[in-house]
């Protein structure tokens, strides 16, 4: 078993991941198992590529033979050191995770933990005061900065219960109000995701649910506090409806573009593909709205710039027809065009002759009149495989 885990993890590895695992692997603190004086030379036939690559066919005993020459094969024996060695791979990759410069935060609160039990508590108290600097120049309030601030904040409830000489509220009127924010703001984005699978899949929740989805309320002072919090909760007032007004989705897409310095990279993607399956739906309710029409291509044409509507660089067959089709219903044809050939070497799951392509330019070629090109662009196969891939 830990063997097969090792090698599915190998793969995943970057250069400079498996440069730090054969770094460590000589250092005594992250290889400290039975099997220690192995470990870094297994690490080292696992991990170099030119080795791989120049023995691809390298099984167990060509491996045995490396690590223990001149000794007879004994079963289970390598397996052994496999398990240091996973082991160090995952301590490297632990360590990486938590002093990579985003989890700054959480380092700081651990380091102020470790002042505090040292009994350094002036700097355990300073520290504390320079976290929450930090945390109120944060610009980007999302869940994660919530999540920092409640265990902030626990902390500075747990100093002044340390300290507590009978006087002051004990910080906990500000950790209830930041428990309560943190508990609305996660709850309303597992709603949002919850009420939009509703919208697709006609999916029956649970009676409580329906309860709490009809009656939850989230005061304007918190609101007030995150512009993405606000966001979602404007998502999850469209999504309960049972259609939205055009206006009220209009003025969604006009305040995530004003408020894109307060919302993260993810939160952009999440936020906007809501905004993307709000218009969607309504369309399909009211198929001759052309001001959303001519809305969502503004939105597909802001969400292609940022990057959105590709995955790992590639854009699903469904996304290409639907921005494209979506273009010439509002007549945008040169755009449309532009769009289609710009695009067309970056399709998921394009065969040798192109069919996806080509049934999306028949489609634009229909849509502007000129019908004998439609024809020429149709690929030979049958029309039923491709309309079932697009509509994935």
């Amino acid at each position: 078993m830990e063997h097969r885990v090792l090698f599915e993890l190998i793969p995943s590895l970057t250069a400079q991941e498996r440069a730090f695992v054969l770094q460590i692997s000589d250092i005594p603190f992250f290889n400290q198992g039975k099997k220690k004086s192995f470990t870094p030379t297994l690490a080292k036939i696992c991990l170099d590529p030119q080795l791989s690559s120049k023995n691809p066919g390298l099984d167990k005993y060509q491996i045995y033979s490396e690590l223990f020459p001149d000794h007879p094969f004994v079963d289970g024996r390598l397996e052994k050191v496999m398990v240091e060695v996973h082991k160090l791979i995952k301590n490297a990759l632990l360590v990486r995770t938590y002093l990579h410069d985003d989890n700054e935060f959480n380092q700081g609160l651990t380091y102020a933990e470790i002042l505090r039990k040292r009994g350094l508590i002036d700097r355990y108290s300073s520290t504390l005061t320079r976290l929450q600097k930090q945390q109120a120049e944060t610009p980007i309030k999302n869940l994660k900065y919530f999540d920092n601030q409640t265990l902030l904040d626990d902390a500075i409830h747990e100093f002044e219960c340390l300290n507590n000489q009978k006087k002051g509220d004990l910080y906990v009127p500000q950790l209830l109000q930041t428990l309560d924010i943190s508990h609305s703001f996660r709850q309303i984005t597992v709603l949002n995701k919850l009420l939009l699978q509703q919208k697709f899949s006609k999916i029956d929740p649970p009676e409580h649910l329906e309860i709490l989805i009809n009656t939850i309320i989230v005061t304007p002072e918190y609101l007030a506090k995150s512009a993405i919090f606000k966001a979602n909760y404007d998502i999850f007032n469209l999504l309960r409806k049972p259609a939205p007004e055009f206006t009220e989705i209009q003025s969604l897409f006009e305040f995530l573009k004003s408020h894109g310095a307060e919302i993260d990279q993810e939160s952009h993607q999440e936020l906007y593909s809501y905004l993307r399956s709000l218009c969607i739906l309504l369309l399909s309710q009211d198929l001759e709205n052309n001001h959303l029409e001519v809305m969502l291509n503004e939105l597909y044409k802001d969400n292609l710039a940022r990057g959105f509507l590709h995955y790992e660089g590639k854009l699903h067959p469904s996304r290409y027809w639907a921005v494209s089709s979506n273009a010439i219903r509002v007549k945008d044809f040169k755009w449309a065009l532009q769009f289609i050939e710009l695009y067309k070497n970056e399709l998921m799951g394009e065969n040798e002759t192109r069919d996806i392509y080509r049934l999306t330019l028949a489609n634009y070629n229909f849509g502007i009149g000129a019908f004998e090109q439609c024809l020429k662009y149709i690929p030979p196969t049958s029309n039923f495989g491709f309309v079932a891939l697009i509509q994935e």
